[in-house]
């Protein structure tokens, strides 16, 4: 499903495809493979992953060590797949700990999120 949708943005004029999901690319079949066959599809227009995005970030600002808070419903395998991805891009995570609203992204409502 996602190859078809990037090739039809990538037919806009846009200057670069963001994908918007964290877990779902290193976790399935990994970031290079997704983005390898996705720049088939993409007419030479530049992919970013909110991985490389943030890799990019962590370079810009010069830092070599970062704590991680994911989403409330990632258990200790899916915190600790992204602790590997950030380390294989020679950042140290000290720490990644889950955090919000227990139930999933449905359970994201603004009456959750806000803080008395």
């Amino acid at each position: 499903m996602i190859d078809p949708t990037v090739e039809n943005l990538s037919s806009a004029p846009l200057n670069t495809v963001g994908l918007a999901f964290t877990s779902s690319s290193s976790k399935v079949e990994g970031e290079k493979d997704l983005l390898a066959r996705l720049a088939k599809v993409s007419h030479e227009i530049p992919l970013v992953t909110m991985g490389t995005a943030t890799v990019t970030a962590i370079r810009a600002l010069q830092l070599d060590r970062i704590a991680v808070m994911a989403a409330s419903w990632f258990d200790e395998d899916l915190c600790g797949v992204g602790e590997a991805y950030f380390a294989e891009h020679g950042v140290d995570v000290i720490s990644v700990v889950p955090n919000g609203p227990p139930g999933g992204p449905l359970a994201i409502t603004p009456a959750t999120m806000a803080r008395p």
